[in-house]
Protein backbone atom coordinates (compact mmCIF):
# COMPACT_ATOMS: atom_id res chain seq x y z
CA UNK A 1 0.00 0.00 0.00
CA UNK A 2 1.38 3.42 -0.90
CA UNK A 3 2.17 5.91 1.84
CA UNK A 4 -0.34 8.42 0.46
CA UNK A 5 -3.16 5.85 0.39
CA UNK A 6 -2.34 4.78 3.94
CA UNK A 7 -2.23 8.42 5.02
CA UNK A 8 -5.65 9.22 3.51
CA UNK A 9 -7.21 6.15 5.12
CA UNK A 10 -5.87 7.12 8.51
CA UNK A 11 -6.82 10.76 8.01
CA UNK A 12 -10.36 9.71 7.07
CA UNK A 13 -10.67 7.58 10.19
CA UNK A 14 -9.36 10.49 12.26
CA UNK A 15 -11.98 12.84 10.78
CA UNK A 16 -14.77 10.38 11.60
CA UNK A 17 -13.55 10.10 15.21
CA UNK A 18 -13.12 13.87 15.40
CA UNK A 19 -16.74 14.51 14.37
CA UNK A 20 -18.08 11.63 16.50
CA UNK A 21 -15.94 12.83 19.41
CA UNK A 22 -17.34 16.35 19.23
CA UNK A 23 -20.85 14.91 19.27
CA UNK A 24 -19.99 12.84 22.37
CA UNK A 25 -18.22 15.72 24.12
CA UNK A 26 -21.36 17.84 23.90
CA UNK A 27 -23.62 15.11 25.29
CA UNK A 28 -25.11 15.62 28.73
CA UNK A 29 -24.00 12.78 30.98
CA UNK A 30 -26.86 13.38 33.40
CA UNK A 31 -29.38 12.36 30.75
CA UNK A 32 -27.32 9.30 29.69
CA UNK A 33 -27.33 10.40 26.05
CA UNK A 34 -24.09 8.49 25.59
CA UNK A 35 -25.95 5.29 26.48
CA UNK A 36 -27.55 5.35 23.03
CA UNK A 37 -24.30 5.52 21.10
CA UNK A 38 -22.71 2.74 19.08
CA UNK A 39 -19.50 2.79 21.10
CA UNK A 40 -21.46 2.42 24.36
CA UNK A 41 -22.45 -1.07 23.22
CA UNK A 42 -18.77 -1.93 22.68
CA UNK A 43 -17.84 -0.53 26.09
CA UNK A 44 -20.65 -2.51 27.72
CA UNK A 45 -19.25 -5.77 26.34
CA UNK A 46 -15.85 -5.09 27.90
CA UNK A 47 -17.50 -3.85 31.09
CA UNK A 48 -19.51 -7.02 31.57
CA UNK A 49 -16.54 -9.24 30.71
CA UNK A 50 -14.57 -7.41 33.39
CA UNK A 51 -16.96 -8.58 36.09
CA UNK A 52 -16.22 -12.18 35.14
CA UNK A 53 -12.46 -11.64 34.74
CA UNK A 54 -12.09 -10.02 38.16
CA UNK A 55 -14.45 -12.42 39.98
CA UNK A 56 -11.60 -14.55 41.44
CA UNK A 57 -10.38 -11.45 43.31
CA UNK A 58 -13.51 -11.19 45.46
CA UNK A 59 -16.81 -9.33 45.43
CA UNK A 60 -15.47 -5.77 45.53
CA UNK A 61 -13.01 -6.38 42.68
CA UNK A 62 -15.60 -8.28 40.68
CA UNK A 63 -17.95 -5.29 40.83
CA UNK A 64 -15.15 -2.78 40.19
CA UNK A 65 -13.79 -5.04 37.45
CA UNK A 66 -16.51 -3.97 35.03
CA UNK A 67 -15.35 -0.37 34.99
CA UNK A 68 -11.70 -1.40 35.18
CA UNK A 69 -11.99 -3.61 32.11
CA UNK A 70 -13.88 -0.90 30.23
CA UNK A 71 -10.98 1.49 30.88
CA UNK A 72 -8.12 -1.00 30.66
CA UNK A 73 -9.01 -2.20 27.16
CA UNK A 74 -8.43 1.14 25.41
CA UNK A 75 -5.51 1.92 27.74
CA UNK A 76 -3.82 -1.34 26.79
CA UNK A 77 -4.28 -0.43 23.13
CA UNK A 78 -2.62 2.94 23.74
CA UNK A 79 0.39 1.08 25.14
CA UNK A 80 0.35 -1.53 22.38
CA UNK A 81 0.24 1.05 19.59
CA UNK A 82 2.75 3.41 21.19
CA UNK A 83 5.36 1.06 22.59
CA UNK A 84 5.13 -2.17 20.67
CA UNK A 85 4.12 -0.90 17.23
CA UNK A 86 5.51 2.66 17.42
CA UNK A 87 2.24 3.74 15.80
CA UNK A 88 1.58 7.02 17.56
CA UNK A 89 -1.46 7.91 15.48
CA UNK A 90 -2.99 4.56 16.45
CA UNK A 91 -2.09 5.33 20.06
CA UNK A 92 -3.80 8.73 19.83
CA UNK A 93 -6.98 7.12 18.50
CA UNK A 94 -6.91 4.50 21.27
CA UNK A 95 -6.43 7.36 23.74
CA UNK A 96 -9.57 8.92 22.22
CA UNK A 97 -11.41 5.69 23.10
CA UNK A 98 -10.05 5.81 26.66
CA UNK A 99 -11.43 9.33 27.06
CA UNK A 100 -14.75 8.26 25.63
CA UNK A 101 -14.83 5.31 28.04
CA UNK A 102 -14.38 7.64 31.01
CA UNK A 103 -17.29 9.72 29.71
CA UNK A 104 -19.30 6.53 29.21
CA UNK A 105 -18.89 5.67 32.91
CA UNK A 106 -20.21 9.04 34.12
CA UNK A 107 -23.96 8.39 33.67
CA UNK A 108 -23.69 5.06 35.50
CA UNK A 109 -21.83 6.67 38.40
CA UNK A 110 -24.36 9.51 38.44
CA UNK A 111 -27.14 6.94 38.75
CA UNK A 112 -25.70 5.50 41.99
CA UNK A 113 -28.53 6.91 44.12
CA UNK A 114 -31.45 7.05 41.71
CA UNK A 115 -30.88 3.49 40.39
CA UNK A 116 -32.89 4.21 37.24
CA UNK A 117 -30.56 2.86 34.56
CA UNK A 118 -31.25 -0.70 33.45
CA UNK A 119 -28.74 -3.32 34.53
CA UNK A 120 -27.45 -5.76 31.94
CA UNK A 121 -26.99 -8.68 34.34
CA UNK A 122 -27.84 -9.20 37.97
CA UNK A 123 -29.39 -6.90 40.46
CA UNK A 124 -26.32 -5.03 41.76
CA UNK A 125 -25.74 -1.48 40.60
CA UNK A 126 -21.94 -1.34 40.45
CA UNK A 127 -21.49 2.23 41.54
CA UNK A 128 -24.13 2.13 44.26
CA UNK A 129 -22.33 -0.89 45.73
CA UNK A 130 -18.81 0.56 45.30
CA UNK A 131 -19.54 4.03 46.64
CA UNK A 132 -21.56 2.66 49.58
CA UNK A 133 -18.80 0.14 50.32
CA UNK A 134 -16.22 2.95 50.41
CA UNK A 135 -18.54 5.25 52.40
CA UNK A 136 -18.51 7.98 49.75
CA UNK A 137 -21.95 7.61 48.15
CA UNK A 138 -22.73 11.26 48.92
CA UNK A 139 -20.02 12.28 46.41
CA UNK A 140 -21.54 10.32 43.51
CA UNK A 141 -22.34 13.40 41.41
CA UNK A 142 -18.89 14.93 41.85
CA UNK A 143 -17.25 11.64 40.93
CA UNK A 144 -19.48 11.32 37.86
CA UNK A 145 -18.69 14.89 36.84
CA UNK A 146 -14.97 14.20 37.30
CA UNK A 147 -15.16 11.13 35.05
CA UNK A 148 -17.02 13.16 32.42
CA UNK A 149 -14.53 16.04 32.49
CA UNK A 150 -11.50 13.76 32.57
CA UNK A 151 -12.90 11.91 29.58
CA UNK A 152 -13.44 15.15 27.68
CA UNK A 153 -9.91 16.33 28.43
CA UNK A 154 -8.43 13.00 27.33
CA UNK A 155 -10.50 12.97 24.13
CA UNK A 156 -9.50 16.53 23.24
CA UNK A 157 -5.84 15.80 23.97
CA UNK A 158 -6.03 12.67 21.82
CA UNK A 159 -7.59 14.60 18.94
CA UNK A 160 -4.97 17.36 19.16
CA UNK A 161 -2.19 14.76 19.29
CA UNK A 162 -3.64 12.84 16.35
CA UNK A 163 -4.15 16.00 14.30
CA UNK A 164 -0.57 17.08 14.98
CA UNK A 165 0.73 13.67 13.87
CA UNK A 166 -1.32 13.81 10.67
CA UNK A 167 0.09 17.25 9.84
CA UNK A 168 3.62 15.91 10.32
CA UNK A 169 2.87 12.84 8.21
CA UNK A 170 1.32 14.93 5.44
CA UNK A 171 4.47 17.05 5.24
CA UNK A 172 6.64 13.95 4.98
CA UNK A 173 4.49 12.42 2.24
CA UNK A 174 3.46 15.41 0.14
CA UNK A 175 6.49 17.75 0.37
Amino acid sequence: MSNSLKFWGRAGFYVVLFIYGLKIIFMDFESNEIGGTFIHAINTGFHEAGHVAFRPLGRFMSVLGGTLAQLLMPFSLVLLFAYKNRDYLGASLALWWLGQSFMDCAPYINDALALRLPLVFGDVHDWNFLLNHMGIIRYYHGIATSFDWLGMIIMIAALVWGGFLLVIQSREIFH
